[in-house]
């Protein structure tokens, strides 16, 4: 009888240890601070279509799955990446998260000073974090990031072609439903000289002017599409190559026409604009309309255009 009684007083001490240490536990699980917990729940871009060289702006959506709201005033930053580099950020929200409650957010500025980004042709991998710099403290971590693949076709393969009036660009497009228009302008520098009355230069006349361009840096509106440095893509379901109009030389001549004028020749020369050097080529590519650009690639350039 004794034996048993002490067993039994043994097995309600033990239970009653159990059950203070599980009251224990549920005490600190109701006592645990409610927090947000940010996480990247969709990522868009602009424009849609995507094509490689075309600056392309991110949007992230980002969602409270928390149970508490999210702090008022402390930027809601997201980091955009592609491939893994940095690329675009966000960090104009600062107003609080209710829990379930989300908002979508756009990139507004980059470590190259700029809130776009021109994506590569294929499939490259954009990547959303929200809460980059850990300025929020949440539940969970580990779910601050979303990784989407984008679909970019390829855009302008571009080249210099020499005549006997100027530059022509050779772009290589994209195949397009629809016709669509190029412009190509190329920046580069105009010299000024003494040229003789045998139409010689006067070797150590020729100085620098001014750096100007030559073509067009937009595509009309309407036709004909002959403009300097304009050309026409039709629709085509095959990369099509198209060498545009030669980009001339007049416009920045006739903006410059008072340029000689401090130019100082020897007797029987005269001061003339002597060459133009090119050194970078931009071609974009426009809807029919001209309304929207759809592509841009820029690549140096290393044209040197006598200009008597």
């Amino acid at each position: 009888m004794r034996s048993r009684t002490r067993s039994r007083v043994r097995t309600a001490v033990v239970a009653a240890g159990v059950i203070a240490l599980s009251t224990a536990g549920i005490s600190a699980a109701q006592s645990a601070p409610a927090q947000p917990d940010l996480a990247v729940t969709a990522i868009d871009f602009t424009p849609t279509a995507l094509v490689a060289g075309q600056q392309t702006s991110f949007r992230a959506t980002i969602t409270n799955k928390g149970n508490a709201p999210t702090p008022a005033g402390v930027i809601h930053g997201v980091a955009f990446s592609v491939a893994g580099q940095l690329r675009t950020w966000s960090d104009t929200w600062t107003t609080s998260l209710q829990p379930g409650q989300s908002v979508t957010v756009q990139a507004n500025y980059g470590p190259a000073k700029s809130s776009t980004y021109a994506l590569p042709a294929g499939t490259p991998a954009v990547t959303a974090h929200v809460d980059d710099a850990k300025r929020i403290t949440e539940s969970v971590e580990s779910n601050n990031t979303l990784t989407r693949t984008a679909n970019v076709a390829t855009g302008l393969s571009t080249r210099l072609r020499m005549t006997a009036t100027g530059v022509a660009a050779a772009a290589t497009v994209a195949p397009s439903t629809t016709p669509t228009g190029l412009s190509s302008i190329i920046d580069g520098s105009l010299y000024v000289g003494c040229i003789d009355a045998a139409g010689a230069q006067v070797p150590g006349t020729e100085r620098w002017l001014t750096e100007g361009t030559i073509g067009n840096s937009v595509y009309p509106w309407s036709g004909p599409f002959s403009g300097s440095g304009e050309g026409r893509a039709p629709a085509a379901t095959v990369p099509v190559q198209v060498i545009g109009q030669d980009m001339a030389t007049g416009e920045l001549l006739r903006a410059n026409q008072h340029g000689t004028d401090g130019v100082t020749c020897p007797a029987g020369a005269s001061a003339t604009f002597t060459r133009f050097q090119g050194k970078a080529l931009t071609t974009k590519r426009w809807t029919q309309d001209g309304a929207r650009m759809l592509a841009s690639v820029t690549i140096p350039a290393d044209v040197d255009i006598r200009l008597f």
